[in-house]
């Protein structure tokens, strides 16, 4: 222990408890820090002054605290009662700091939301239920915090705040909201002192039941009481309440026009929720990018039917690119058929390549170190494989679909691969489709080739959604080929045409 308090009934009481530590700390070789000593006489519960103490014969004292003057013990800032204002400046100020150092740092967005969890609001969480915070305060903490991310672009203005809080694994940004992180600690320290272990303890929960405002147990209690629990609780109960917040945050969500429609569309039945929150977990995409990838989840981007809806400002919302349908987030992102022979098929190929480059990787021929540099040939052939890339295969009878993706040919086994991006809400239609595409084309090549042959889609939403069941057609494709990057792939693609579309 290297900070310590010692009350006593008297001066003279106190100089036979200082000689008692001096003993123990002379026989660890720990010597005293004088500078960081400090003193307070309590007479009746008011403060008096009676000088500096002197110990060791004299040679040093301990200094009496001033009226204006606190002391620092385990981090908070004391004098004859706890100096919550000075503690809140100091908290806040330090946390405004961390928080714009990190923001400005060159980490992606994931790793920056981390790094706000785990070293800025720590800051804040250490005070909590200690220093006497209101709810005003802790609330002005979360929208200063939100317009930090908006001010770096980390977070949109018009995006929802809700998906902010939510974990990754349920499609948020996994930032830590303030006034949560506050009633956990309040709750998680009535739960301490509801069962106190010695008699200090019990006179603590005592006082503080006592109290009109700033009651640790009252705020605990009324916050149990919403979620349906009681003081004492366990670790089940504790787990429960955080995922109580999450699924207050979800239903607050689903209740939004707006911002609610992706939030419903990732409740459909054939939507693997969990392969599609990978890209927020692996992809590393930068906080600029990934704030925008939400705003265009939220549909908040400025197109010319949010103007008009939205924004009101009478803006005609036909699309600016091809003049004949309205501008909408999903007309614009699987729809615009001026769009559809540019920018469509550069996001279409940069996924294809990717699953081409790393077809070469696994049989051992490297062309390249990264798949955005590759440039496929029409037939690759290694050792027994053949790899056709955009090539159309000639066939006894006529087929119009004979010119899929990829074909790779394994001694007798033939895998047709084929790559779509289609607006999210229309994922099942679009992989149903493309099977029934191909199957002419497959039943030809088994009797042609003598093979066994089959169709596997690779269908990934324009801001990465995927059907249950997508990852392990990925998996027979390459072990080695990694949803999240696919996902990347097609996310950076539609935020590129957007920004390319809008002018953003």
């Amino acid at each position: 222990m290297d900070d310590i308090k010692l009350f006593a009934k008297n001066d003279d009481e106190l100089h036979k408890m200082i000689a008692v530590v001096k003993h123990f700390s002379d026989d660890i070789k720990m010597s005293f820090g004088i500078d960081k000593c400090a003193k307070v006489t309590l007479v009746r519960g008011r403060r008096v002054n009676t000088g500096d103490m002197f110990v060791q014969d004299e040679e040093i004292s301990i200094k009496e605290l001033t009226n204006d003057s606190t002391y620092k013990y385990l981090g908070i800032a004391e004098n004859d009662v706890i100096s919550h204002n000075t503690m809140k400046e100091k908290a806040t100020s330090e946390y405004k700091r961390r928080l714009r150092l990190i923001l400005k740092s060159e980490l992606n967005a994931k790793n920056k939301i981390e790094a706000i969890n785990t070293l800025a609001i720590p800051v804040l969480r250490y005070s909590f239920g200690i220093v006497n915070w209101r709810l005003a305060d802790i609330c002005g903490l979360d929208i200063m915090t939100r317009k930090q991310l908006t001010m770096h672009r980390l977070h949109h203005p018009k995006a929802a705040i809700e998906r902010l809080y939510l974990p990754r694994g349920l499609g948020g940004r996994g930032l830590q909201q303030i006034e949560m992180v506050w009633n956990m600690e309040a709750t998680n320290l009535a739960n301490y002192l509801s069962n106190p272990p010695d008699i200090l303890t019990s006179i603590s929960l005592d006082y503080d039941k006592c109290q009109a405002i700033y009651s640790i147990n009252k705020q605990a209690s009324i916050l149990l009481a919403q979620h349906r629990l009681t003081l004492p609780y366990g670790e089940k109960e504790k787990a429960r309440l955080k995922c109580s917040f999450h699924k207050k945050l979800q239903e607050q969500l689903k209740s939004k026009r707006l911002h609610g429609h992706h939030e419903k569309q990732m409740h459909r039945e054939f939507v693997d929720q969990k392969d599609t929150h990978q890209w927020l977990k692996s992809a590393g995409l930068r906080g600029e990018t990934e704030g925008f990838v939400y705003a265009i989840q939220d549909q908040v981007v400025r197109t010319r039917a949010y103007e008009k809806s939205i924004l009101r400002t009478g803006t005609d919302d036909t699309c600016r690119m091809c003049g004949k349908e309205t501008e909408t987030i999903m007309h614009l992102v699987s729809a615009c058929s001026t769009l559809a022979g540019t920018e469509y098929i550069t996001r279409h190929d940069n996924i294809a390549k990717l699953i081409h480059w790393q077809l070469l990787k696994d049989r051992g021929k490297m062309t390249c170190d990264h798949a955005w540099e590759h440039q496929p040939q029409t037939i690759t052939t290694i050792n027994n494989s053949t790899i056709y890339w955009n090539c159309g295969i000639l066939t006894d009878r006529t087929i119009n679909c004979n010119k899929p993706d990829i074909i790779v040919r394994d001694n007798n086994v033939v895998n047709i691969i084929e790559v779509s991006v289609p607006h999210d809400i229309n994922i099942a239609v679009k992989e149903r489709d493309k099977r029934l595409k191909y199957q002419d084309l497959r039943s030809e090549i088994e009797r042609m080739w003598n093979v066994k042959a089959e169709v596997t889609p690779v269908i990934i939403g324009h801001s990465g959604m995927v059907k249950k069941g997508m990852e392990a057609c990925i998996t027979k494709i390459s072990p080695h080929l990694r949803m999240y990057d696919i996902q990347k792939a097609a996310i950076l693609g539609t935020t590129r045409l957007i920004r390319k579309t809008l002018g953003h």
